[in-house]
């Protein structure tokens, strides 16, 4: 989605990189940019992890095509 308020409706704050985080994840991970790597038809990119928060709940699944969650 190009232009326009991609996060109309949708609860988050900023985290310590600017970056949106939104309310209710499970997990986030905020990094800054590092290097960028040429990978042909592609580029490779990596980041220096600055921050990390875990939730508390469970997490959602996909296997075997279908939608799930861990058992107790």
């Amino acid at each position: 989605m190009s232009g326009g308020e991609k996060f109309d409706g949708v609860g988050w704050t900023p985290g310590i990189t600017g970056s949106p985080v939104l309310e209710g994840s499970l997990a986030t991970v905020e990094c800054r940019l590092g290097d960028i790597f040429d990978g042909g038809d592609h580029e490779l990119v990596t980041g220096h992890v600055v921050a990390t928060h875990v939730g508390e709940g469970s997490p959602l699944l996909f296997y075997r095509s279908g939608f799930g969650r861990f058992a107790s």
